[in-house]
């Protein structure tokens, strides 16, 4: 069994028996930090933007459609925990990959809970004036399975 008081016991005699041979712990340089930039600066490097690139042609789908780009569209995405979402949007263009179409890039009417601004745009939460609600936001999706139908 562990007994921590015999553990410091011994160490305390390890120490006496070092400190008599002339021996010496090494003495411990404090931590040096590295010099970083205002915290201003770090965040405009490490912004991100949600814009994708892609190549502006036609795409044609599982079933023979050829939709064209600035055609409305549905889309088909899988959501949280795998559930199925059906969405108007208008297509954009294709990601291509080295095998070919990666993905097909879509503007996505969507709906549902967030934090919204008075004025009515999406907002993120923290932002002053913003209040959780239900409401309408469009946004640029990169769907990597390519399930988008034209609107007849």
């Amino acid at each position: 069994m562990f007994d921590k008081n015999e553990q410091r016991r011994r160490a305390a005699q390890l120490d006496a028996e070092r400190q008599a041979q002339g021996l010496t712990a090494p003495k411990l340089e404090p931590i040096k930090t590295f010099k970083t930039q205002p915290i201003a600066v770090a965040q405009q490097t490490v912004k991100k933007t949600k814009k994708v690139n892609y190549e502006v042609v036609p795409f044609t789908n599982e079933i023979g459609q050829v939709i064209e780009p600035g055609q409305a569209i549905v889309c088909v995405t899988q959501g949280y925990n795998h559930s199925i979402k059906v969405s108007r949007g208008v297509f954009l263009g294709v990601r291509m990959g080295s095998r070919g179409v990666a993905s097909v890039v879509v503007q996505r009417e969507m709906d549902g809970y967030g934090y919204f601004l008075p004025d009515g745009t999406k907002s993120s939460f923290g932002k002053p004036g913003a209040k959780f609600c239900n409401g309408k936001w469009s946004g640029q999706s990169s769907l990597p399975r390519k399930r988008i139908y034209a609107i007849a």
